[in-house]
């Protein structure tokens, strides 16, 4: 037989005296970042072909997508006065594309949900309310544009999610300490 991985021409499998068929590749047979190419044709019991192939397209991907914070960084000395926006970027290599991003804000064994305020549970802040705002660029807008407590140490995570559900590996922690903005006085 042709091994269709390699086949510089089309493969066919034969479906005998059936309606319905399938065909199963085993773990490993399809090539990450390939597009493959699904056509049908029938061919009835007079020798003759449909017309009009059937055809799908698909691709595989099992690379994880990568995401950073790129704002706010690191800083718990002295801290940012200012943390309405949580920005950062999402990428997908190869021929995944990123469907959202996930945030998680945590403070003294709370978290944060957007819309609901500070609880127990461990929750990821969803897609729907982080927008993407140039290609691979998201910003995560602080509900009110502050949640925060002065003095406090807060950790803010991240991870991108692909179409095939793939989840970053590696997630992104970044750890800052929240300082009020510097009094105005008005002379």
């Amino acid at each position: 037989g042709v091994d269709f991985l390699t086949a510089a021409t089309q493969y066919w499998n034969v479906a005998t005296d059936t309606e319905t068929w399938s065909f199963y590749w085993g773990a490993g047979e399809l090539t990450n970042n390939t597009t493959y190419w699904i056509v049908t044709k029938a061919r009835d019991k007079a020798n003759n072909y449909e017309i009009n192939y059937s055809t799908v397209i698909f691709y595989t991907d099992t690379d994880k997508p990568s995401a950073a914070i790129f704002f706010p960084w690191d800083n718990t000395s002295p801290g940012y006065a200012d943390v309405g926006v949580i920005e950062g970027t999402a990428v997908d290599p190869g021929v995944g594309t990123v469907i959202g991003v996930e945030i998680c804000i945590h403070n003294a064994g709370l978290y944060y949900d957007h819309g609901s305020g500070w609880g127990g549970g461990k929750v990821w802040i969803s897609s729907d309310n982080i927008s993407f705002v140039i290609d691979s660029t998201w910003a995560y807008t602080v509900p009110g544009g502050n949640i925060w407590t002065k003095d406090q140490t807060y950790d803010v995570s991240m991870r991108a999610i692909d179409g095939n559900n793939n989840y970053t590996q590696n997630i992104t922690t970044r750890t800052f300490k929240y300082a009020e903005p510097p009094a105005t006085t008005i002379i």
